[in-house]
């Protein structure tokens, strides 16, 4: 099947509309780059794997996929302004001040949440 140049123009067309604002092209580099960032992280490689993880931060924050897969697990950007931390025992901790407070207003019962330990006679 050969296709016309005007085929090819709207089949990209498409391609782009269903990307939702991340480039089809960043969107592959971004996860090739976030890829390569875990083997060299995976094999001791500390300064390869954060460059690869800043490239794939840098191609489009939209592609970012914030997946978590049971184990210890966190999220941050490269200026550690921010940081989400999962964890395997079902917990979830965030860390930076603008976040905080993004999450104290988006919930009210913020405070609620909060894990203050063990032994509640410690905070009573």
């Amino acid at each position: 099947m050969k296709l016309s140049r005007t085929s090819i123009a709207a089949l990209l067309v498409a391609l782009v509309a269903v990307s939702g604002g991340c480039t089809l092209v960043n969107r592959v580099r971004a996860k090739n780059a976030l890829n390569e960032g875990a083997r060299a992280y995976k094999d001791g490689r500390f300064p390869d794997a954060e460059e690869k993880f800043r490239t794939a931060y840098e191609l489009d924050l939209v592609c970012a996929s914030f997946t978590y897969n049971g184990a210890e697990g966190f999220w941050t950007q490269p200026d550690m302004s921010w940081m989400v931390q999962a964890s395997h025992e079902s917990s979830i901790t965030f860390g930076g001040e603008w976040l905080l407070q993004a999450m104290k207003a988006a919930l009210p019962e913020f405070d609620r949440y909060i894990y203050r330990g063990w032994d509640d006679t410690l905070y009573a």
